[in-house]
């Protein structure tokens, strides 16, 4: 962090029960500066334009200035929250991120996306903003639950599917390692396949930072998973459970199409199950899905942006999906997960 140069001081982003845990490692790294923690309630409702604003109020309160720096220390609700404040706040603060779980450290971390939910959907609302610097400790995993690591473990198998191949081989052939999901033990591959995502998310945003092509296949699984998310118990179901089961869903679609070996898909399915995403599926009010669906970020020009996979380490991007083929998909994973 030090790094940094002519910082005056930090304001820290973050959840109180992560500050109870690491304030004391981080304040003596921070002696020479003044810190200050803005604390925000758990959970993606913290999302939202009243506790932005409540983080720009303790910002301005403070008398923030430009010498100032952000640290967004949490998962991906702090670093999108974090983030934004940081990119509108006196039109740009210095920001760093520290993620906390295993879907910030591999994926929402890396890339400079922003941003809160709206009544209408998620992430609807927030700029493209990059950091100055990302610092990934493994070792922070160890207060994770099982399902939030497994949330996180989504994500990695999206970068297997969609770009990497040994990635893909790696999680495949150590599955009695990992399904435990305890990065503790046996880290040393943990720390490999984090390595290994970081890295494929590093190359895509390097050439793409704002989406305008190929940083779209880092969607693969997100189309129909932001829908189920935001239809879901008002988030009640994790992100990355619901991008697992999004990704049944895209490779069915594909399947559909016959874009993919019938074999590769099912290599894609088992992974996903081995890893234990299988959940009660709610009952899906079809007119209320489409609707969430059409809010969707990556719609283009009224068509359903849709990342489809044609091999292990291979998509394409394809808008002409329809509503029967989206239906089929759905179809097959009420029955694949419930078997």
């Amino acid at each position: 962090i030090e790094k940094i140069n002519n910082v005056k001081r930090f304001f820290i982003v973050t959840h109180k029960t992560i500050y109870n845990h690491y304030s004391e490692i981080l304040l003596s790294q921070l002696n020479n500066y003044t810190v200050v923690p803005i604390f925000i309630d758990e959970g993606e409702t913290s999302k939202s334009l009243s506790c932005l604003s409540d983080i720009l109020d303790t910002l301005f309160q403070n008398k923030v200035e430009r010498s100032d720096c952000i640290i967004g220390f949490g998962g991906g609700v702090i670093g999108d929250l974090a983030g934004f404040a940081a990119s509108i706040c006196l039109r740009g603060l210095r920001l760093i991120h520290i993620p906390t779980t295993l879907l910030a450290q591999v994926d929402s971390a890396i890339g400079g996306k922003t941003g809160i939910n709206h009544s209408a959907g998620k992430n609807l609302i927030g700029t493209f903003y990059q950091p100055e610097c990302i610092i990934i400790d493994p070792n922070v995993l160890k207060t994770l639950n099982k399902e939030e690591m497994r949330s996180g473990f989504a994500e990695i198998i999206k970068y297997g599917v969609i770009r990497d191949r040994d990635l893909f081989n790696i999680l495949k052939d150590n599955k009695s390692i990992l399904n435990t999901f305890n990065s503790q033990e046996n880290s040393e591959i943990w720390d490999l396949i984090i390595k290994k995502s970081c890295q494929n998310k590093v190359d895509v945003v390097s050439e793409d930072e704002k989406e305008a092509g190929i940083r779209a296949i880092l969607n693969f699984g997100h189309t129909i998973g932001h829908a189920f998310e935001a239809m879901f118990g008002n988030y009640d179901f994790r992100h990355g459970e619901c991008v697992a089961l999004g990704m049944i869903c895209a490779t069915n679609i594909a399947s559909q199409i016959n874009i993919i070996d019938p074999n590769q898909a099912t290599e894609i399915y088992t992974l996903i199950l081995d890893y234990g995403f299988k959940c009660n599926l709610p009952e899906i009010d079809t007119k209320k899905f489409y609707q969430k669906l059409a809010l969707d970020k990556k719609i283009i020009h009224g068509q359903y942006r849709f990342i489809l996979p044609t091999s292990i380490g291979k998509v394409v991007i394809d808008n002409s999906i329809t509503h029967s083929q989206i239906d089929k998909s759905i179809n097959f994973l009420k029955k694949i997960i419930s078997n």
